[in-house]
């Protein structure tokens, strides 16, 4: 499963969560309602799965860092079709799904840059940021962008 934003959202809070739980075992003890051994079984299940999240994270930013500097169309779509080859291999999903998750992830990605990268990979990629949308229509200011990412 490829990050989502949310996704992102949620495992970093559990992640600091865990470093809250810690904070108690460490400290005063877990309380009347958890036992020390159920806080530290959290804790192994939440860094586990950071440690997961990390990682894809990082299949992420290797696949996608490179088309955020392609400049001509012919390139992209090679590009593209070799994310997609790529990926359809590894995951055994259609081609549908994979052009789809695919392009979420390169606008997503591209949203870290400057505003006219962003423009220029969701041309080049055919795509749209998942919760901005498209760039053409709007950029959203810092301000929007907090809001839309905390719902």
């Amino acid at each position: 499963m490829k990050p989502t934003y949310a996704r992102v959202n949620g495992l970093c809070a559990w992640y600091i969560w865990s470093f809250a739980l810690r904070d108690i075992l460490e400290g005063e003890g877990c309380g009347p309602f958890l036992t020390e051994e159920s806080c530290w079984q959290a804790i192994r299940k939440i860094e586990s799965e950071y440690a997961r999240f990390a990682e894809r994270l990082s299949d992420m930013e290797g696949s996608c860092k490179p088309a955020m500097k392609i400049t001509d169309q012919k390139e992209a779509d090679k590009y593209f079709e070799m994310l997609v080859q790529e990926s359809m291999q590894e995951s055994g999903k259609s081609r549908e799904e994979i052009e789809k998750i695919q392009r979420s992830n390169l606008a997503y990605f591209a949203g870290h840059y400057d505003d006219e990268t962003r423009l220029r990979v969701e041309r080049l990629f055919h795509c749209a940021h998942p919760i901005f949308g498209k760039a053409s229509e709007h950029i959203p200011t810092p301000e929007e962008a907090f809001e839309l990412g905390e719902k």
